[in-house]
């Protein structure tokens, strides 16, 4: 019996190739959940307004950035709110 490298080798990429699609198989699918998550300026806030986590709005002079999905809540009230830029003096 004689070894064959060339078969060895196809069959050692096929398995590697394997491996490495099932492992990467959820970084893909989180990748592909998070393509359209972005920034999105919403303008001045306003509390009937829903905004989504990621969103910006403009309150008191400072740029507010939205921590979860929200509606109503007033930006430095809680945690859901963070600031991202702060006013300067008037």
């Amino acid at each position: 019996m004689s070894f064959d490298g060339k078969a060895f080798g196809k069959d050692i990429v096929a398995v590697v190739k394997s491996y490495v699609e099932k492992e990467l198989a959820p970084i893909k699918a989180r990748l592909a959940e998070m393509d359209g998550i972005g920034v999105k300026y919403c303008g001045v806030w306003q509390r009937q307004q829903a905004y989504k986590a990621g969103s910006l709005v403009t309150y008191k002079g400072g740029m507010w950035h939205a921590n979860v999905d929200i509606k109503g809540g007033e930006p430095g009230d809680g945690k859901l709110w963070t600031l991202a830029v702060k006013g300067g003096a008037q």
